[in-house]
């Protein structure tokens, strides 16, 4: 279905009056009256199925420079029985002529953004048709809905519409299920240029000098996947991707072109990579490369995914090994949902996890294939340490939890639970039952629901058909029990033969929930490994290991389980002591080792000893799994003197090879050892005044326009510039921020103003959050890192306190949530965290999403605090003694 040429004159109208009068005009053809009083109640939240979108065919007028757009939205509609009213979506937009079924329809305002259409007499059963002529507004302070950012003097619109904010951009049946085409047309200034989710159909300039584009008709896909982008844009051939060879191309601000050398180079190996895991072809007809200003934004859409300038947009002399793989990365993230969230959608947001779990289990796939050196094992380690962490708290919520408001959608996107947590069950069973079966099980499940959607319950029948039952009731017990197993694993050797006598219950808390693990032991003699699995599907089970009874064994093998492993002091040393464990498994044993320290089964100080030898490990991983365990001790809350000894011990511990391997990268030196670098400098650069001055001066030298820092260590050495520079340097980084035009440059100097420590200083750091002269989506950039450091915490959140109102203003939802969370996590103090929660949960209760947000906040908050009172004592008692004689080796 098409716009006929009289409503694309129609529109062309009314956009020339809206600019003649500076307003949103334009007659009507068909007024809306007043509404009467509804005969029928409004949904109660869910559109109802009984009226369908069939397909829509939309123009929009947009000048990227102006504040508002006109839109026109023809919805072929089926109806399943006669009907006088048609409820959709439609958040701020301004209805002037409404048909359904060639009559003139009124307008009902629902609850929240339901919109309902009303005719005189019903419109009989079968196809129909609705037409819709509006106006709405090109947001510009929270990047939603359609967005405008300036570059230069220049604008430039996007959109995000994910999860409901298609409804800001056109009225629409905005629920994932309604999954039908999408026909776009747009009417642009000259000079600007509009590129869809679809390839350009014709072009043509009118005598106004505006252009329309008319893009082809998109696969059937859900509202918040449509997307668009208008402006002065450089559009940068990237040749071809993939078996069919689509074209790619890359929609950049002007002038950036240069910048994209990385993402040309890397993102036709990310579509091969895709398509051969799967063994599936790329299903659409192009890719786009949508170079959108922030990481926020960053988005799946079909046929112009975005991703943010931080990612995209690299300098060829800021190549550094880490941004390039951070693109490379979420490239293969965004692109994976191209076959899990676009190909099969999944139909309702209580099953976001079959997007966000599939994509992230996927981006790890592609990545250990296009970067084999990248550690990428290692990094799902972390991902099902966020994963665990959040699992072991009440306020927890399952992988499919039932959502019925909107708080519930924008709970659904839970990192730790939904993307990490989802991607780790997957891997658990993938390592399970073969990657092989898994993948003809992953295959099949995307060609049984392409271009449809999907539910748990079709994910599980398609892995019961093809993985058999005993993997769907491990996945289904996961997927449906909030928490996680913490199991107690104890070696028997009777006669010659060897078991392992498991045992498990809830991590952290007490019930009664039970699940089915895969529990994989590794065990050998020497060099020698055999890896023997079972299931655990009652409170108590055995995994038979053989005749021989191991001289060593892990009951984690790989850390592939998704399961916490109980530990003390004598088995965390004999097992750190165990050459033939993996990176993977020494990383998990840390792992369970910290969350036995938070729990109160190992003291901080009986894992202080594993440190020296992985601080002088080889692998960036296992040195950071060194100064996690440095972070037990909890230095942010000890008292000064206290914190005093803790800063010489780090400095002793770490200081000579942070000295040796200094600031700069040398000739020869690998991508591992560059992290090393960087991890050790960013932690004992505070406790050691030469690294520190020498830091500063390289810092001094870049606000300069030197270049011989490598570019993962300027955030360090600005941080240094302004922590010892005092008023001059805080005012030069304020000057460049506020004159500089890349957005990740920008944000990085803002944020290296949090490390004043001077009260005056942290005044005017704290002041920028509500400075109107910048950016909204910058403002807070500074604030994050007041809120934890010791020396500014409390006038951090004093400012906060007075100023809420102001700073949720201007906000989406979904940042107001975080940060609201955040205030609560960000103390380990009792009374402290009863102000954070009397000033925040009247607030909590109006944003959607905070709620959940602020809960886990005030559980981590009371975690810390309990740890504190547990193991407070003995940790001066160690540092005290480490500060009196040589460092515990």
């Amino acid at each position: 279905m098409r716009l006929t040429n009289t409503r694309a004159a129609t529109i062309a109208a009314a956009t020339a009056l809206t600019a003649t009068l500076g307003g949103c005009g334009g007659r009507p053809a068909h007024p809306p009256a007043p509404a009467p009083a509804s005969e029928e109640a409004p949904p109660a939240f869910r559109l109802p199925t009984t009226v369908r979108p069939v397909r829509y065919a939309l123009e929009l007028s947009i000048d990227a420079a102006q504040p508002t757009f006109r839109g026109e939205v023809e919805i072929a509609l089926a109806l399943d029985a006669p009907t006088s009213v048609v409820w959709l979506h439609a958040q701020d937009l301004t209805f002037d002529r409404v048909e359904l079924g060639g009559m003139a329809a009124t307008v009902e305002r629902g609850e929240g953004s339901l919109v309902g259409l009303r005719v005189a007499r019903a419109v009989p059963a079968g196809e129909a048709t609705l037409e819709i002529g509006y106006q709405g507004t090109i947001d510009r302070e929270r990047s939603r809905g359609i967005y405008a950012v300036a570059e230069g003097d220049a604008w430039y619109a996007y959109t995000f519409f994910e999860p409901i904010d298609a409804r800001r951009a056109v009225p629409c049946f905005d629920e994932p299920g309604f999954k039908v085409p999408w026909q776009v047309t747009f009417r642009t200034p000259p000079g600007q240029v509009a590129v869809g989710n679809e390839p350009t159909v014709s072009e043509v300039v009118g005598d106004d000098g505006w252009t329309t584009t008319v893009t082809a008709e998109t696969p059937p896909m859900p509202s918040y996947l449509l997307a668009f982008v208008v402006g002065p844009f450089d559009l940068v051939d990237g040749g071809v991707a993939g078996a069919a060879r689509v074209p790619v191309r890359f929609v950049a601000p002007a002038g950036r072109a240069a910048e994209l050398r990385w993402a040309k180079a890397i993102t036709p190996d990310v579509v091969a990579t895709l398509e051969d895991t799967l063994g599936m072809p790329y299903p659409y007809a192009k890719l786009d490369v949508a170079v959108v200003p922030r990481f926020w934004g960053t988005m799946e859409h079909p046929g112009i995914v975005a991703m943010g300038q931080p990612l995209t947009l690299i300098r060829p002399e800021d190549e550094t090994a880490g941004r390039k793989r951070w693109y490379m990365n979420i490239l293969a993230h965004e692109l994976a949902h191209y076959w899990f969230g676009d190909l099969v959608t999944m139909a309702w947001w209580n099953d976001t996890w079959l997007n966000e779990a599939l994509g992230t289990w996927l981006d790890r796939r592609v990545s250990e294939r296009v970067e084999p050196a990248g550690h990428w094992a290692e990094e799902a380690v972390d991902r099902r340490s966020m994963a665990l962490a959040a699992d072991e708290l009440a306020a927890t919520r399952a992988l499919r939890t039932a959502v019925t408001d909107e708080e519930g959608i924008q709970a659904s996107f839970d990192n730790s639970i939904t993307y990490f947590k989802g991607a780790s069950v997957l891997h658990m069973i993938e390592r399970w039952v073969g990657e092989a079966r898994f993948a003809g099980f992953q295959r099949r499940y995307l060609e049984a629901h392409a271009w449809r959607n999907a539910s748990a319950e079709d994910f599980t029948a398609v892995m019961r058909q093809e993985l058999g039952d005993d993997a769907a009731a491990v996945f289904e017990s996961y997927l449906d029990a909030p928490g996680a197993p913490l199991i107690s694993a104890t070696l028997r050797c009777d006669g010659g033969a060897a078991r392992v006598e498991l045992t498990q219950r809830r991590s952290r808390i007490e019930d009664d929930t039970r699940w089915q693990v895969p529990v994989c032991v590794r065990h050998g003699h020497g060099a020698e490994a055999s890896r023997t699995c079972g299931v655990l599907r009652d409170a108590t089970g055995t995994v038979e290991l053989g005749a021989s009874c191991p001289t060593w064994w892990v009951a984690n093998a790989g850390g592939d389980g998704y399961y916490r492993v109980e530990i003390d002091a004598a088995e965390l040393a004999a097992l750190a002591a165990t050459p033939a464990l993996s990176t993977t498994e020494r990383l998990v044993l840390l792992d369970d080792a910290r969350a036995a320290v938070e729990r109160g089964a190992l003291s901080p100080v009986d894992v202080q000893s594993l440190v020296p030898a992985l601080a002088g490990e080889p692998n960036p991983t296992l040195v950071s799994g060194a100064l996690g365990l440095l972070g037990l001790l909890q230095p942010a809350w000890l008292d000064d003197a206290h914190f005093a000894r803790y800063e010489a011990h780090v400095a002793d511990l770490l200081g000579a090879r942070a000295r040796a391997l200094g600031w700069h990268r040398r000739d020869g030196d690998s991508d591992d050892v560059h992290d090393v670098r960087r991890a050790l400098i960013a932690t004992v650069v505070d406790a050691d005044d030469a690294l520190a001055r020498e830091g500063a001066a390289l810092g001094a030298r870049w606000l300069d326009g030197e270049r011989s820092l490598a570019d993962d260590q300027v955030g360090t050495a600005l941080w240094l510039v302004v922590r010892r520079g005092g008023a001059a340097a805080f005012d030069q980084v304020l000057a460049r921020a506020r004159a500089e035009a890349d957005h990740r440059t920008r944000r990085r100097l803002l944020g290296s103003l949090s490390a004043a420590v001077e009260p005056e200083l942290v005044a005017r750091a704290l002041a920028l959050t509500t400075d109107a002269t910048l950016d909204p989506r910058d403002r807070l950039t500074p604030l994050y890192g007041l809120l934890f450091l010791r020396e500014t915490r409390d006038a951090a959140w004093a400012y906060v306190r007075d100023h809420l109102d102001a700073l949720r203003a201007a906000m989406r939802d979904d940042e107001a949530g975080g940060m609201i969370g955040m205030l609560a996590w960000a103390t380990c103090d009792r009374a402290r965290l009863a102000e954070v929660v009397a000033a925040v949960e009247g607030i909590a209760a109006e944003v959607d999403g905070a709620a959940n947000h602020l809960r886990k906040g005030v559980e981590q908050a009371e975690q810390c605090i309990e740890q504190r009172e547990r193991h407070g004592a003995a940790v001066d008692a160690y540092l005290e003694a480490v500060a009196d004689g040589p460092t515990a080796r």
